[in-house]
């Protein structure tokens, strides 16, 4: 790899820009997301015990203690629990929209440097094979292939980093997008529980009357 790098010349510093911070949004985003990754089960169980035991400021102590957008989430329910069903729902689903951005925060620029480096190793690759022909021309060598092939190597190891970063770049890019939908489908699993959860605790005022 090291003499790919080599043969490469000065196109690896747009590749090695590229693929540093790529490296830096994967990794950022890769901690956040675990982070913010928790048992939605366990979590809102242990939130509808203290709601159904009028523990209200417990509740939302939990909820700030807990990180990620599930438990910002059921924080925004707690908070709005004295409304309806329907305003309760509008501002659930307002919130979950908002959490959105910041899920995918770095997500497409991941995307973005992926598309990125095969252009650059494309560029390169024509780049060393205009400088080879120009070679040749000059020296009026055209039989001579010793003369273009480190041009010619140079031009393949530029679009082989190219298309390397764009082949890690892409993996990186769908698992990450796969730890959002995991997130997505927690916070839309919560908000079907709360909502149920609402509706036992409004209801409860008139089974007892």
């Amino acid at each position: 790899m090291l003499e790919i790098c080599k043969t490469a010349g000065l196109f690896c510093i747009p590749l090695g820009a590229l693929a540093l911070l790529g490296f830096v949004f994967f990794l950022e985003r890769f901690i956040f997301l675990h982070k913010g990754r928790i048992y939605p089960e366990k979590f809102l169980c242990g939130v509808e015990n203290l709601v159904k035991t009028s523990r209200l400021t417990e509740a939302l102590t939990l909820c700030n203690g807990t990180p990620g957008p599930v438990a910002r989430l059921v924080k925004v329910c707690l908070l709005n629990f004295s409304k309806d069903a329907n305003s309760l729902l509008c501002i659930l689903k307002q919130n979950a929209i908002l959490e959105l951005p910041i899920l995918q925060k770095h997500v497409e620029s991941i995307r973005l440097i992926g598309q990125l480096a095969p252009v650059v190793g494309l560029i390169g690759s024509v780049f060393f094979l205009l400088k080879g022909f120009w070679s040749l021309g000059t020296l009026q060598a055209y039989t001579n292939f010793i003369g273009i092939s480190p041009y010619i190597v140079s031009a393949i190891s530029v679009t082989l980093l190219g298309l390397l970063e764009l082949f890690i770049f892409s993996i990186a890019y769908h698992f990450l997008m796969g730890r959002i939908r995991v997130l997505i489908f927690d916070m839309e699993w919560c908000v079907q529980t709360l909502l149920s959860l609402h509706q036992q605790t409004r209801n409860r005022p008139d089974k007892n009357s």
